[in-house]
C-alpha cells in the first residue's frame, strides 16, 4: 500500500462511522494529505508544510503561507479581509471570470475542492454550517475578474440578521495588495485563524492513523 491511500484509508477509518461524507472528499483530502506530506521536507522542522507552487487571484500572487488547500486545478485561501472567522475563497487555478469558461474537468474539481473545503472549514472551527456564495456577473454582485466561491462558517446567532453576511462580503472586496502586487491580510495574524491551522488539521488528521475527535475543539479568536 502507497503513502497516499495509507493515509486515505486512515482518514476514512478514523472518520467513517462519525460522518456521512462521499468517497470523493476522502480521496481529494487523502491525495492533499500527501501532497503536504511530501512538501514537509521542503519547510523548517518547526512550521507547517504548504505547497509551494506559485498561484495567483486576479493577477496578484498568493503568498504561499495563505493557502491551505490545493489540486492541480483550484486552490483555496483565507479571505484577507474575513467576514467571520474562517471566511475563505476557494477558486480555480485558471484565471476565468465565468463558470461556463471552465472546462468540464475544471468545474467537477472546483466543486469538489469546495466540497472539500467546506468540510474543513467546519472541523476546525467547531461549526456545522457554512455560507457559500458564488457570483456570476456585475449584475449578480460579482465585482472581481475571476471566478471564486465564498466560504464562511456560521454559528448560530453569530449575525444580529442572517442576510447581513451578503454586504459583509461585499465590503471584503477588492482585496487589499501590498507594494509589490501581492494578497496580503488587514488583520494581525496575531487575531485571526492562519492557513496553517487548515494545513495543520489536514495533517494531523490521518496521522498515525489516530481517530478525530467526534467534535473539535473551539478556536479562540
Amino acid at each position: 500500500m502507497t503513502a497516499c491511500s495509507t493515509a486515505l484509508a486512515a482518514c476514512s477509518a478514523a472518520n467513517g462511522a462519525a460522518l456521512a461524507c462521499s468517497s470523493s472528499l476522502w480521496r481529494l483530502l487523502g491525495a492533499a494529505t500527501c501532497e503536504l506530506r511530501k512538501h514537509a521536507s521542503s519547510s523548517s522542522p518547526s512550521s507547517v508544510p504548504f505547497w509551494p507552487e506559485p498561484v495567483s487571484f486576479c493577477g496578484a500572487s498568493v503568498p504561499a503561507d495563505r493557502v491551505f488547500f490545493c489540486t492541480s486545478r483550484s486552490f483555496a485561501m483565507l479571505a484577507p479581509r474575513p467576514v467571520l472567522p474562517g471566511h475563505a475563497i476557494v477558486t480555480p487555478r485558471r484565471e476565468v471570470k465565468a463558470l461556463y469558461e471552465l472546462s468540464p474537468e475544471e468545474v467537477d474539481d472546483l466543486f469538489l475542492a469546495t466540497q472539500v473545503v467546506s468540510y474543513i472549514l467546519n472541523r476546525v472551527t467547531g461549526t456545522d454550517s457554512c455560507t457559500m456564495l458564488l457570483q456570476q456577473g456585475e449584475a449578480a454582485g460579482q465585482c472581481l475578474p475571476q471566478l471564486y466561491v465564498h466560504l464562511v462558517p456560521r454559528r448560530k446567532d453569530d449575525l444580529s440578521n442572517n442576510d447581513d453576511i451578503y454586504p459583509l462580503l461585499e465590503k471584503s472586496l477588492p482585496f487589499p495588495l501590498d507594494e509589490e502586487g501581492a494578497l496580503h491580510e488587514d488583520e494581525p495574524k496575531s487575531k485571526s485563524l492562519q492557513a496553517a491551522d487548515f494545513r495543520e488539521w489536514i495533517l494531523q488528521m490521518a496521522a498515525d492513523k489516530q481517530p478525530l475527535p467526534s467534535r473539535p475543539a473551539e478556536v479562540s479568536i
